[in-house]
């Protein structure tokens, strides 16, 4: 059965690292290799586009948002064609790096609040995935 990623893991007790690391080794290697995870891993950590962001943040004192993060996103021509998937795991990336780059030092946000806002990218691109109901369960009823 399908369920939505966003309320699997908003109900966690994951930390956003490990939300990502979840997310690729359960749902995202299934349809793309270790290759394209490193991929856009390197391509985010590698965009001048986003340090741009994160300078502006730590200058303005202003914490972005998955919007922001997937609208600078968007703006790298690889993932402009991507699937939905992979941008959402661009944007927990971005996300991760921003927070260990600009927030640790900044203290803008609070870790609970980065994971709840980056995840919502699951809501936006409705991203559900197969599972049985007690995986699900497992995951949600910590």
């Amino acid at each position: 059965m399908l369920y939505p990623l966003y309320e699997y893991y908003l109900q966690s007790d994951l930390s956003l690292e490990e939300v990502l690391k979840h997310f690729v080794s359960r749902f995202y290697l299934k349809k793309n290799g270790t290759d394209k995870v490193e991929k856009v891993l390197r391509k985010v950590s590698e965009s001048s586009k986003m340090n741009k962001l994160f300078a502006q943040s730590s200058q303005q004192r202003i914490a972005p948002n998955y919007v922001d993060f997937g609208s600078v996103i968007n703006e790298i021509m690889y993932f402009m064609f991507q699937s939905n998937s992979t941008q959402a795991l661009a944007v927990l990336a971005a996300a991760i790096a921003w927070d260990k780059q600009v927030n640790q030092r900044a203290h803008l946000k609070n870790a609970n609040a980065v994971r709840d806002d980056a995840i919502k990218i699951f809501k936006k691109f409705s991203i559900y995935e197969d599972m049985t109901q007690a995986e699900y369960e497992e995951m949600t009823n910590r």
